[in-house]
């Protein structure tokens, strides 16, 4: 017969879930017998308070267990991300301008696989409140190239859809990075700037700051 154990386990969304048992002290061999090592802690029905909250904090504390719901956590925004970046927003039921700040809060203190589907995600939903966000991930040298590069093609995909002016603090930010000395930052500014709708004065600073780059000395003072 199927026991509510055998059900945790069966079930992918539950099997992670640390299991305490607790029966009566003259059942607890027994007991052990059945389950061996498959759970993570047994106590008597005559356990005190102190007893049990020492237990649960054993293994909700333990490095396994938070290994364990990290990697899971990680797994699900992954899937999540990669889910939102897949839907069409013009032509879907579903508003992804809903999963707009969960989607931000994936660009900061991730996995950088988990920053890019964050970044490609939120450069589909084509919601401006992503720009700042993703500017500061471009700018960010902590970063890697990867994942500024994945931020700055996000932002020009943000103003692809949204035709939306550049700023002229993200302007800014987009000029500096396309010159920054790493590549991934500097494409992904040019996959933004490109995609932008620039005034004529952004345009022409673009146009003089890509002629000075092709000539040896030029704005550095050089003879």
């Amino acid at each position: 017969m199927e026991t509510v154990f055998d059900s945790l386990k069966a079930d992918v969304r539950t099997r992670g879930i640390p299991v305490i048992i607790a029966c009566d002290a003259a059942d607890q061999d027994a007991v052990k017998a059945m389950f061996g090592d498959r759970v993570q802690g047994y106590l008597t029905s005559a356990t005190d308070r102190n007893a049990l909250n020492d237990m649960l904090n054993s293994v909700l504390g333990s490095p396994e267990f938070q290994n364990r719901s990290k990697a899971r956590a990680e797994a699900v925004s992954l899937r999540a991300a990669q889910t939102l970046g897949w839907l069409d927003p013009a032509n879907g039921i579903y508003n992804l301008h809903d999963a707009v700040d969960g989607l931000i809060q994936m660009l900061v203190d991730r996995p950088d696989h988990l920053k890019m589907a964050g970044a490609y995600a939120l450069g589909r939903s084509g919601d401006t409140r992503g720009l700042a966000p993703l500017a500061r991930g471009l700018q960010d040298a902590n970063n890697s190239g990867d994942v500024r590069r994945a931020m700055g093609k996000a932002m020009g995909e943000i103003y692809r859809i949204t035709k939306a002016d550049v700023s002229k603090d993200l302007f800014e930010v987009l000029k500096a990075a396309l010159a920054d000395p790493d590549a991934g930052a500097a494409e992904g500014a040019a996959a933004a700037l490109a995609n932008a709708s620039l005034s004529a004065g952004q345009a022409r600073t673009i146009l003089d700051a890509a002629k000075d780059a092709m000539v040896p000395g030029a704005g550095g003072g050089g003879e």
